[in-house]
């Protein structure tokens, strides 16, 4: 996977190569170029003596990073695409870059900040880069049991065709809520999770024929396994709300303390004009998990609803800083803000959420986990 990552670096004209410059830079420069597909520990030595001549060599800074990356000298390489980073804060794929990183060196927290700023500014358009850095800020999450976060970054993976093994399982143990490691699972469980992860990659990229059969054959294989009614349900959604109301009353049976199938059932009762249930189970699933970034959201829909525009606004917010890479709680939160005669609050949030519904694959509301 590293070397995935640096090979496509290569070719990636980030920054045009300045030409005015004293010959030792020149000749420095382009042997580490050169030196950087076969050699990256030779790459490293030489951009780090180009620097040192030229300290304000952005691109220099970023395949020093590379290549220190490639060589597993990750402390130094996040220094140096932390420099890379000063001196060219717009470029998403030296934020991704340093996310990877600070990942490796057990800075999760900063990693997957930064992997998130990369993803809002964007990418490099190369699938095996944004596939590495996607699915190094899921597993972040599922180490976090933050398994709706790891849903949001594999599902445009999934959008984009990426079927990696790696995605694949990663998918799995998000739909299904898995915190445990793969590698300490029986085979048995991997078998379904394996099961699990091919349903969830047909259902996110949109393949519903494929997924209605996967999906068929999980709940008749699996039915006493947590997470798959919930998964059938979401499939549901689209064609009959009865039904995956009814799967997701299973999964809340299965599972009476997930927050996820309650959460669905009330979003069902929003969309019947019915607020206050909505609300009241929104309630519950905050007594079973306050941190969750979608139960905020969902009472603060069905505060809004109720008019109580005032009230629904913390919860927005709660949900937005819950879940940052969401669009849909600034989208919210606009609304929120012009019934309350707010409307610098509600234009910021609206190019807020502008911003990040470019950025990233927007979430859909009814879909969210």
């Amino acid at each position: 996977m590293k070397w995935a990552i640096v090979s496509f670096l290569l070719g990636l004209d980030l920054w045009a190569m300045q030409s005015a410059a004293p010959p030792d830079f020149d000749d420095l420069s382009k042997r580490a170029s050169a030196a950087l597909a076969s050699n990256p520990a030779e790459a490293a030595i030489l951009y780090r003596q180009a620097v040192a001549l030229r300290p304000e060599w952005t691109e220099g800074w970023f395949y020093l990073g590379a290549s220190l990356f490639q060589t597993n000298q990750y402390a130094e390489a996040q220094k140096a695409l932390q420099k890379a980073s000063t001196l060219a804060p717009t470029r998403g794929t030296v934020w991704g870059l340093l996310g990877l990183s600070e990942a490796e060196t057990g800075d999760s927290r900063r990693a997957l900040a930064d992997i998130r700023k990369g993803e809002a500014l964007g990418l490099a358009d190369d699938p095996k880069f944004v596939s590495a850095v996607r699915n190094r800020a899921a597993q972040i999450c599922i180490h976090e049991a933050d398994f709706s976060a790891a849903v949001q970054q594999l599902r445009p993976l999934a959008k984009a065709g990426d079927k990696s093994p790696t995605t694949i399982q990663a998918l799995g143990i998000s739909v299904l809520s898995i915190p445990s490691d793969p590698a300490h699972l029986p085979p048995a469980k991997l078998a379904f999770i394996e099961a699990a992860g091919q349903a969830a990659w047909a259902f996110y990229a949109q393949n519903d024929a494929e997924a209605g059969a996967l999906l068929q054959q999980l709940t008749s294989r699996y039915p006493s396994e947590p997470g798959v009614h919930y998964l059938y349900g979401l499939y549901l959604l689209a064609s009959d709300s009865v039904a995956a109301r009814r799967e997701f009353g299973k999964e809340l049976h299965l599972s009476p303390t997930n927050a996820a199938p309650r959460l669905q059932i009330a979003i069902l009762d929003i969309q019947a004009g019915k607020p206050q249930e909505a609300s009241q189970l929104a309630q519950d699933a905050l007594r079973v998990d306050s941190q969750n970034a979608l139960a905020h959201l969902v009472m603060g829909r069905a505060l809004l609803d109720e008019k109580s525009f005032a009230q629904a606004v913390p919860e927005f917010q709660a949900a937005a800083k819950l879940s940052p890479e969401n669009a849909e709680a600034h989208l919210y939160l606009e609304q929120a803000y012009r019934h309350l005669g707010k409307s610098e609050e509600a234009r910021r949030e609206r190019e807020e959420f502008d911003r990040r519904k470019a950025a990233s694959d927007p979430t859909v509301f009814n879909q969210a986990r």
